[in-house]
C-alpha cells in the first residue's frame, strides 16, 4: 500500500501493462507465441507440445480421451483480472475454516489495502476497458454464463459455481462458516464479524 501510494503513476502504469498483457494472452491467435515463451528455461522449462496442449485447452481426461477446448485458461475475459474483495474475503474464510487464522481483528483492513479495485478502475479507464463498479459479489452463485450489469459496460461472465454447490456471500461470514460440515475453526462463530469487507 505504501509503495502504491508513493509511486502512484508507476503503479497505474504497471496495472495498465498487466491488463494489456492479459488481454493479449486471451486472444487465441497469440497463444502459440505465449507457449514458446512460457515453455522456455526461464519459465516452466517444459516441452512446447505439453504447454501448447494446456494453453490451447486441449487436455485429455483421466481416461485419455481428449476434452473439448474450453475456458481452461482465462487471463482477461469474465473480469478475471479484477481484484474482487469478495474473493479476498472467501480466501480469508477458508483460512478461518481450517484454523490458519485465530483472530479476525484487522483482517478487513488488510483486504482493503491489498485488493485495490480503485487502482484497477483507474488503469481500466485509461485503456477504455470495462470495469466492475462494485467491489464484492456473491461468489459461486452462477452455474451458467451470466452478465455483470454493475460495471462501466456490461461484462460477460463465466460460470463460477463451487464444487460443493455452496455460494459465499461476503456479508454473511458466520452463516457460511457455521453451515460447513467439515472445519477446524479456532474462532468461535459468535466472535466473527458479519463481514470482512464494506458493502460495495
Amino acid at each position: 500500500r505504501d509503495w502504491a501510494n508513493e509511486n502512484a503513476s508507476t503503479a497505474r502504469a504497471v496495472t495498465r501493462a498487466l491488463l494489456v498483457a492479459c488481454r493479449w494472452l486471451d486472444e487465441p491467435e497469440n497463444r502459440q507465441e505465449a507457449v514458446h515463451v512460457i515453455s522456455g528455461l526461464s519459465y516452466v522449462d517444459a516441452p512446447v507440445s505439453v504447454v501448447a496442449e494446456s494453453m490451447h485447452g486441449r487436455i485429455d481426461d483421466l481416461l485419455g480421451r481428449p476434452r473439448p477446448p474450453s475456458d481452461l485458461h482465462v487471463f482477461f475475459r469474465h473480469a478475471a483480472t479484477f481484484p474482487w474483495r469478495s474473493q479476498a474475503a472467501w480466501f480469508v474464510a477458508q483460512m478461518i475454516r481450517w484454523g490458519q487464522i485465530e483472530k479476525v481483528d484487522g483482517l478487513g483492513e488488510v483486504i482493503e489495502s491489498v485488493f485495490r479495485p480503485d487502482l484497477y478502475r483507474e488503469a481500466a479507464s485509461d485503456l477504455g476497458i470495462a470495469a466492475p463498479t462494485i467491489d464484492c459479489m456473491t461468489e459461486g452463485a452462477h452455474v451458467e454464463s451470466w452478465v455483470l450489469e454493475q460495471s462501466t459496460d456490461p461484462i460477460a461472465m463465466g460460470p463460477d459455481a463451487f464444487l460443493d454447490g455452496r455460494s459465499f456471500d461476503p456479508g454473511e461470514l458466520p452463516r457460511y462458516l457455521e453451515d460447513l460440515d467439515i472445519s477446524s475453526l479456532r474462532i468461535r462463530i459468535d466472535e466473527l464479524p458479519e463481514t470482512l469487507v464494506p458493502p460495495g
